[in-house]
């Protein structure tokens, strides 16, 4: 539209280039150059099948075994001590075992009775030679195979797979999240319906880094692992009125898809295996570790609309380190263009698109890398890791809609001398993410095994304004401004020891144990003066008229002359005023944890951990779980969980502050987040911020009726006390005080001499209970000649109700935390979800149709009755989304020179929520641009997006 803003190449976006063409062109020459596989160094006990496969998989450097579970359990494996290529250790691994493999792709191999195992024979000159040819096609005998794929998380027990483990894990590959969508977020919302992820507009830095929730809960209460180490969270909070409000959790989007070789979501409480913030699951990133092939994908993509062009370019490779080791890296490059779906905006003569209400513009690029290295016979070193840019341009709500140069002011909030006809305010958005982990893992004796660590991760959060104004500065002021700089840190420390204990029981006990120590860090960097500043002094003692002050001319801020009342300017630049004070608060974290797992029969699968953990400003706590998985049937196991665990509130939640521009009972209002320790909150009574605690209780079934069915039932119930919220927008009354408490919030926020209308803040003022069921399916069939069939279904319910609220005496309850802040909780995500995912393969075609199903929606912040806004012939209660039925295709076609191409699209049908009734608050106050509801957004409002996409294996 006319008078946008774009994003121009700059210094930043131009070595971020340069960088991703070095790397690439390096990447493809270290590919080019490698040569013959170098033989690998293994070192593996004899002992159960499955758990030797884990750990050749890992020395070997595949991205996957795969095989029925059934074919490899109460086997043992060989001894396997030498360096060997791949082939041939396999081949001595499963030797005796009735068990042979096909390499069904690159790093790929199937496990299987039916398949044949070559003898080794000596080759003259240069070790082994198999006989073996890796076929580069996958048929329908390893297609009928179901992939029980050895996970990670949720159990220590190296060689467990998902339908072995006593809690729910669910295993997303690269090749699925590559036909998902264009970004992790949306790709793990596709494919896995615990997981939420909802698509916020015009909500400051919530436009770019989205909050991603499991089961329904908040952001922070998801913890998440790359490799099994913890990943840091953003610096940023959530501050607006957004799904995950108040909370700060780790920013998916920043974790390139094509780095990932696969994703494990732990759907069970795991505080006590691996502490503060897994409440509601754990999400394990495990990278690419295969270093034999290289994968250039390109993709561009477009709405129905015919905006949001998203560009995107990806390269990875890997080389292999003297014997055993070697390098992965990944390069990304993204580039997604803003949408746009505002409304005509009716307070202008003639009505226009004023707004910008879609997607925010950004530009993304990354590199990740993940290497071993194998030291000696029993030690190897890794590090993995990655950095990753975010450049992004947003838009707040248009200031002095309809304003002519003719014509009175219409708006306190812009200066008519520099934008006659108003503004829209325009928020420009920098993060940068740095992660990485330095390790050394080996063998203490034959039994146990060391993994030790060291973790460095940062996010840095900067935020700007263009297109703006401070009123304040009336003329003088500029139009851009640097607001600040949120920043957090993260240095963790662990030693873990994994083994089994050699003593008297009726079968190993498997232990894992350890320890980790944490740092962190929390900073906010001021913004240039002008970003908040209260006039050329910053002196709020002096009054300062505004566009719309009765008597500028005339000394504030008493009273006109005629008795009429003054209006001060706002300070700060517009849609997001700079960081004002400056923070720096630090803490520490130590940590003792102890797991445990045995058979205490063939049947019964045993396992207890426990967790101690000291938080230096909320003191110690200890966490506990008790789990087990029964063989009831041969095809049927009962499994279950009970644990305790907590979460410690963010350095974020306690100590940032700021001013900023809610939507209030005056609609636009100056509000202040108090932080611990500020004057308001002392005034107010309200304490320290203490740890989260929670319960949580899973019962489930798996049923393995065949090689090509598997189906899991799985319900839930989590209990939450003493949840850390973000209080109401607090309003100081203006007139005659109803209560004793609103005159004294007034008379604190005057007394700070800022301007300031309203105050929020964190508080431990929540108990609730969530009670859900997962229903996961998966069933391969054989169709012949006309291919083979894999459907995967996944239903999922959950119910959050709030058991109680605990309200500061010297606060109303009713603006401590409204029942708009209720529904936000309960209803503001979709209570159901359903997956059906259809993946048909014949010869070198493949196609997917996924139906995603999002349940209904209901909020009730921006409505009459919450904000006390009266518009003409309306009666907004509340904001509804019916429940809706997406469908995502995606087609391709491999050629068989490595080269494959694919079309598809994401909400191919063109699905949108249910527009806002007439009437409503949104459109009220913006003219009529707000045409669907803002609060949640479960899907979005973009419309279908279709895309290609060419993929090239070297």
């Amino acid at each position: 539209m006319p008078g946008w803003v774009s994003t121009k190449p700059t210094l930043r976006h131009l070595s971020s280039w340069r960088l991703t063409l070095c790397i690439t062109l390096l990447c493809l020459y270290l590919n080019s150059a490698r040569g013959v596989e170098t033989d690998i160094r293994f070192d593996i006990a004899a002992q159960p099948l499955p758990q030797a496969l884990a750990i050749f998989a890992e020395q070997a450097g595949l991205q996957s075994l795969l095989y029925a579970q059934k074919d490899v359990q109460n086997k043992q494996s060989q001894a396997l001590a030498g360096s060997f290529d791949v082939d041939t250790g396999l081949i001595l691994l499963l030797q005796n075992s009735g068990l042979g493999y096909r390499e069904v792709d690159t790093g790929i191999i199937v496990i299987d009775p039916d398949l044949p195992l070559p003898a080794p024979a000596l080759a003259e000159g240069n070790g082994v030679e198999t006989g073996i040819t890796p076929v580069t096609s996958v048929d329908t005998l390893e297609e009928r195979l179901v992939m029980e794929e050895v996970v990670s998380v949720g159990t220590r027990v190296k060689g467990r797979t998902a339908t072995e483990t006593v809690v729910p894990v669910d295993i997303l590959r690269n090749e699925r999240l590559l036909r998902a969508g264009p970004e992790l977020g949306v790709q793990l919302q596709s494919l896995a319906p615990a997981f939420n992820f909802s698509r916020t507009t015009v909500s400051d830095g919530t436009d770019i880094v989205r909050p991603a929730t499991l089961r329904g809960l908040n952001p922070d209460q998801l913890l998440v692992l790359i490799n099994g180490k913890r990943r840091h969270r953003q610096a940023q909070i959530n501050i607006q009125q957004v799904v995950g409000r108040g909370s700060s959790g780790t920013d998916i989007n920043a974790i390139p898809a094509s780095a990932i070789e696969r994703i494990e979501i732990l759907r069970d409480g795991a505080a006590a295996q691996y502490g503060s913030d897994a409440i509601a699951g754990v999400i394990n990133i495990v990278l690419k570790a295969d270093a034999r092939g290289t994968d250039l994908v390109a993709r561009y993509g477009r709405t129905r609309a015919g905006d949001g062009g998203n560009r995107q370019v990806s390269l990875s490779s890997g080389v292999a380190l003297g014997e055993g080791g070697g390098i992965s890296v990944s390069v990304e490059r993204h580039d997604r263009g803003e949408t746009n779906r505002a409304g005509v905006d009716s307070r202008f003569d003639p009505p226009r698109v004023s707004m910008r209400i879609g997607d925010a513009e950004s530009d993304y690029h990354s590199v990740f890398i993940n290497g071993s290295l194998l030291l000696d016979d029993t030690n190897e070193a890794y590090l993995f890791g990655g950095v990753s840019r975010r450049d992004a341009l947003s838009a707040g709500f248009y200031r002095g809609a309809g304003a002519r140069p003719d014509a009175p002011p219409v708006s306190a909030r812009y200066v008519p001398e520099l934008y006659p006809q108003g503004f829209l305010p325009l928020q420009t958005t920098e993060v940068d993410d740095d992660y990485l982990t330095l390790g050394l893992r080996g063998e203490v004796s034959s039994l146990w095994d060391f993994d030790s660590s060291l973790t460095y991760g940062e996010n840095n959060f900067t935020q700007g304004t263009r297109r703006s104004v401070n009123v304040s500065l009336g003329t003088g002021s500029p139009l851009t401004a640097d607001n600040g700089r949120l920043q957090f840190k993260q240095l963790s420390l662990n030693l873990d020891l994994n083994g089994r204990l050699d003593f008297e029981w009726p079968n190993t006990v498997f232990v894992a144990t350890g320890f980790e120590y944490r740092k962190e860090r929390y900073r906010v960097h001021t913004g240039d003066f002008a970003s908040y500043a209260y006039g050329p002094g910053d002196d709020f003692s002096i009054f300062i008229p505004s566009p719309l002050d009765p008597c500028p001319t005339e000394p504030g801020p008493a009273p006109c002359a005629d008795g009429s009342a003054r209006d001060r300017a706002q300070a700060g630049m517009q849609a997001f005023p700079g960081f004002r004070a400056g923070v720096n608060r630090t803490r520490d974290n130590f940590a003792l944890y102890i797991d445990m797992e045995s058979n205490l029969s063939s049947n019964l699968l045993m396992g207890v951990a426990g967790r101690f953990e000291r938080y230096g400003d909320v003191g110690a706590n200890v966490t506990g779980k008790l789990s087990f998985r029964h063989q009831w049937l041969p095809e049927l196991a009962v499994r279950g969980a009970i644990s305790t665990g907590f979460r410690a509130p963010g350095l974020n939640q306690r100590a940032f502050t700021h001013t900023l521009t809610n939507i209030g009972p005056d609609v636009l209002t100056d509000t202040l987040h108090a932080a611990e320790g500020s004057p308001a909150l002392e005034a107010l009574g309200v304490p320290a911020l203490e740890e989260e605690r929670s319960t949580h209780a899973s019962l489930g079934l798996v049923w393995v009726p065949s090689d090509a069915v598997t189906v899991t039932l799985d319900a839930y119930r989590i209990g939450i006390r003493d949840g850390v919220v973000m209080t109401d927008v607090i309003a100081a009354q203006t007139d005659a005080c109803a209560q004793p408490a609103d005159c004294y919030l007034g008379e604190v926020l005057a007394s700070l001499n800022q301007n300031i209308g309203a105050v929020q803040f964190f508080a431990n003022a929540v108990d609730s209970t969530t009670e859900g069921i997962d229903f996961v399916a998966h069933h391969l069939r054989d169709l012949g000649g006309l291919g083979v069939l894999d459907i995967h279904t996944a239903l999922h319910y959950n119910k959050t109700e709030l058991d109680g609220i605990q309200v500061p005496a010297t606060i109303d309850p009713d603006a401590f935390f409204s029942q708009a802040q209720i529904d936000l909780i309960e209803t503001g995500q979709p209570r159901q979800r359903a997956t059906v995912g259809v993946d048909w393969r014949k010869g070198r075609w493949r196609s997917s149709l996924r139906f995603n199903r999002y349940g209904r929606v209901r909020t009730s912040y921006f409505t009459e009755v919450n904000l006390r806004v009266d518009v003409p012939g309306g009666e907004d209660l509340q904001h509804n989304t019916k429940a809706e039925w997406l469908l995502d295709v995606d087609l391709s076609y491999r050629f068989g020179n490595g080269l494959t191409l694919a079309l598809g699209a994401n909400n191919a049908l063109d699905v949108f929520p249910d527009e806002l009734e007439p009437g409503n608050v949104p459109g009220f106050i913006s003219g009529g641009s707000f045409v669907y509801p803002w609060e949640s957004s479960p899907f979005g409002i973009n419309g279908a997006f279709y895309y290609g996409r060419i993929a090239y294996r070297l």
